[in-house]
C-alpha cells in the first residue's frame, strides 16, 4: 500500500505534515509509514500525485520523462504492478490549493541543499526521483540531482525545522530552550516556535485553568524565542532613537520602555521592549531575528558608531507573571545594595 494523501490530512489535519506533534505520513489502513523528523524546506507541495505522462501530454510536452514512469520502472522487476500515476511526497515542491479550490504551483522554498529527514515507523519500500520538471517555476528553472542517505535506526537525530532570516541567510534549525528538561516533565506538548520547541499546555492542567492561574495566582512561560540584542557604542541612542517610536532619550538607566520598530514609511517590522542598561548600553528584546538585520542596516547607512549583536542563545528566559508573581520572586532573587530589590521595583523598571 503506497502513501495515501486522504488517509494522512485527515488524521494529522495538515497539508503537509511537519515535525513535531503531526508529522507522520499514512497508508491507506492508517499504518503510519514515515515521520519527519527534520526540514530544511519549510513548504512542501500540497501531496498530489507525482507527475505522469498525461500531465505532459496535456500541456504539450508528449512523452516528457516523468517521475510515475521512473518509479514503475524502479518498482515493476520486483513485481509491483505499474500505475499511470503514482500518489508522491514532493519535498522540494512550493504548491497548495488556493481560495477557489485551484491548485497551484510556484517557486520553490527550497534550494541545492536542502533536505528532509524521515524515520521508518515500519519496514517499508522506498522509491525516490529527482523530478525532471523544466516546464514550469515548481524547480525554480534549475533541476538538481537529488541525493538519498540512509542512517540505521541507532543514529539519533533531534526533530527540527530550518528557518531562515532572510533568503540568503544559512538556515538555523530548531533547538530546545535551556529550561526544556523542566517543562518536559509536565508536558509533551511542545510546539516549534521560530526556531524553538516550547511548551504548548501543560498536561494536567490545560488552557482554561492556565488562563485563570495567569489572572488569579501566577504562571511559569518559557520566553526563550524571544530575540534579544545587546546595541553598544557610543551612537547606540541615536540609532535607537532613529529606529524605534518612543523617544529613547527619556529613558534613565534601570528604565525599559515598551515600543515598536518601524521602516521610514511607517510600517511595522516588530514591537518589543528597550532595556538601557547604562549610558551607551541597551538591549532590545523583540520577536523576530530580522530587527537585529534592521539595526544593523540602519546603523550603516547613517555612518553610526555602535555594535548589534545577537544574545538569544546566551540569555534564555522564563516569565514569571500573575498577581502572586512578585512575592514568589521575592523569596528567590537577591539584588545588590545599589539596584532596587524585588519589593521596590515599579513598572517598568528591572533590576
Amino acid at each position: 500500500l503506497a502513501l495515501d494523501v486522504t488517509a494522512t490530512r485527515s488524521l494529522m489535519g495538515h497539508a503537509y505534515p511537519m515535525p513535531g506533534l503531526h508529522a507522520k505520513y499514512f497508508d491507506q489502513d492508517f499504518e503510519p509509514l514515515v515521520e519527519v523528523i527534520q526540514d530544511t524546506c519549510g513548504r512542501h507541495d500540497a501531496f498530489a500525485l507525482a507527475c505522469y505522462a498525461k500531465y505532459y501530454d496535456d500541456i504539450g510536452y508528449p512523452g516528457h520523462i516523468n517521475c510515475s514512469e521512473n518509479f514503475n520502472g524502479a518498482l515493476t522487476p520486483h513485481g509491483v504492478n505499474a500505475r499511470a500515476g503514482w500518489m508522491a511526497v514532493n519535498f522540494f515542491f512550493n504548491t497548495g490549493i488556493d481560495a477557489h479550490g485551484v491548485m497551484f504551483s510556484d517557486e520553490p522554498w527550497s534550494r541545492p541543499g536542502d533536505y528532509v529527514l524521515l524515520r521508518a515507523l515500519t519496514d517499508i519500500v522506498c522509491v525516490s526521483s529527482a523530478c525532471p520538471d523544466d516546464t514550469t517555476p515548481a524547480n525554480g528553472w534549475n533541476l538538481t540531482d537529488i541525493h538519498v542517505r540512509t542512517y540505521s535506526g541507532q543514529h539519533k537525530f533531534s526533530r527540527a525545522i530550518a528557518r531562515r532570516t532572510t533568503p540568503e541567510a544559512e538556515p538555523k534549525m530548531s533547538r530546545e530552550t535551556a529550561f526544556h528538561s523542566s517543562f518536559a516533565k509536565h508536558t509533551r506538548n511542545f510546539i516549534e516556535y521560530k526556531g524553538f520547541w516550547l511548551p504548548q499546555e501543560f498536561a494536567k492542567e490545560g488552557p482554561i485553568e492556565e488562563y485563570w492561574a495567569c489572572r488569579q495566582k501566577a504562571v511559569v512561560m518559557d520566553l526563550s524565542a524571544l530575540r534579544k540584542f545587546e546595541v553598544t557604542g557610543p551612537d547606540s541612542e541615536a540609532l535607537m532613537q532613529y529606529t524605534l517610536t518612543r523617544d529613547v532619550k527619556k529613558l534613565g538607566v534601570g528604565q525599559v520602555v515598551y515600543t515598536a520598530m518601524c521602516y521610514e514609511h511607517g510600517g511595522m517590522i516588530d514591537d518589543g521592549t528597550l532595556l538601557r542598561l547604562g549610558k551607551d548600553n541597551f538591549r532590545w528584546i523583540c520577536g523576530d531575528d530580522y530587527s537585529g538585520v534592521w539595526l544593523r542596516e540602519v546603523a550603516e547607512k547613517l555612518g553610526l558608531k555602535v555594535l548589534i549583536r545577537s544574545s538569544t542563545d546566551q540569555m534564555h528566559n522564563i516569565a514569571v507573571q500573575g498577581p502572586n508573581s512578585r512575592d514568589i520572586l521575592k523569596e528567590i532573587v537577591w539584588t545588590p545594595p545599589h539596584q532596587p530589590a524585588l519589593s521596590e521595583l515599579e513598572w517598568f523598571r528591572f533590576t
